[in-house]
């Protein structure tokens, strides 16, 4: 989301009855994995443990409460994916819930989705769209079917002499050097 401004405004906007990140955000401190129900959470109410909540949970802040220029259809629940960010490679990520996997494919949410990929300076650029286990990564000049991803999996890209992604893969997290 290259076009909005840090994440600092969650005052805001709040999640209302919004709990899509219960959903489909993994939350290591509770073993909670991707695309599945917190159990702490009461879906299209809010968190049973709101006061005492993971610190994953209370740093956690989607696209939409950050992006105020993301219109009311953007909100999680009602555009059925979560927008966030990899920590530690720019990398912005778009969650889809395994019910609507398409649902980042619809307008108005692509074509805005594909213009955070083009400002100058942005040639390597990328968003990663998840859909259950199966992952797309989003470029510039196209996008790439990475398959099925397991805990760990690296994303590989090669660029050409001009900046423009010619390929990319996964790496498999056994094949990922220790760092």
């Amino acid at each position: 989301m290259a076009d909005r401004e840090p994440a600092t405004v969650r005052e805001a906007r709040q999640c209302g009855t919004c709990t899509m990140c219960c959903k489909l955000i993994e939350v290591a401190e509770l073993n909670k994995p991707q695309n599945e129900w917190c159990s702490h959470c009461a879906p299209g109410k809010g968190c049973r443990v709101y006061d005492q909540r993971p610190a994953d949970c209370r740093s956690f802040n989607c696209g939409w409460l950050v992006d105020t220029s993301l219109g009311e259809s953007w909100r999680p629940d009602r555009a059925k994916f979560v927008i966030t960010e990899e920590p530690g490679t720019g990398r912005t990520f778009i969650v889809c819930d395994a019910t609507a996997p398409g649902a980042w494919r619809r307008e108005p949410f692509y074509a805005r989705i594909k213009s955070w990929l083009t400002p100058a300076g942005m040639e390597r650029q990328q968003i990663v769209v998840t859909t259950g286990r199966r992952l797309t990564l989003l470029v510039p000049h196209g996008e790439f079917d990475l398959g099925e991803w397991k805990k760990g999996d690296q994303i590989s890209v090669t660029y050409d002499q001009n900046k423009r992604a010619v390929s990319a893969a996964l790496v498999p997290a056994a094949l990922v050097p220790p760092i």
